[in-house]
């Protein structure tokens, strides 16, 4: 339903006549219609995760941490490519390492392609918790958590 909303929203700025959406829309701060689109087309993010390294030499061995997830969709519906930065710190210098994973998910399943092979996993369900204090009873929907670990990596999905 929000898709929905979000889709009709950009539709009619874009069907606009006033050319002030026009030069909103050419700025460099403004999204784009077809970025509005991809991000809500997303359904999840990579929220943290580590990976462990150990190049040749030594020098650069150890456990990194996840600093940048960029997730593209691409042309097939519902799957996607994200690009991994990975950094540490060790001392005075700073190391960086990438990762790319594709990734399909279809709303209860996700799928990650990682160095030619296929890892599965199946999305939990939202938490609900239900408190009750005196009268009056609230409760509270979490959103699906997965942790999971590929090889030497470990991501943290959230949906």
């Amino acid at each position: 339903m929000k898709t929905f909303f979000i889709l009709g929203a950009l539709l009619s700025l874009l069907h606009a006549s006033d050319s002030t959406y026009l030069n909103e829309e050419n700025s460099n701060y403004a999204f784009t219609s077809q970025e509005a689109v991809a991000f809500s087309a997303v359904g999840f993010r990579i929220s943290g995760g580590v990976i462990g390294v150990n190049v040749l030499g030594g020098w650069a061995d150890g456990e990194y941490i996840l600093r940048e997830a960029n997730i593209e969709p691409t042309n097939v519906p519902n799957t996607f490519v994200a690009d991994l930065v990975f950094a540490k710190k060790k001392g005075s210098f700073s190391y960086s390492h990438t990762e790319k994973i594709g990734i399909l998910y279809d709303g209860f399943k996700l799928w990650i392609k990682y160095r030619d092979r296929i890892y599965r996993y199946s999305v939990p369900a939202p938490l609900q918790s239900i408190e009750q204090e005196h009268n009056r009873i609230t409760t509270q929907t979490k959103a699906p958590i997965l942790d999971v670990v590929i090889e030497n990596m470990k991501l943290r999905f959230e949906f």
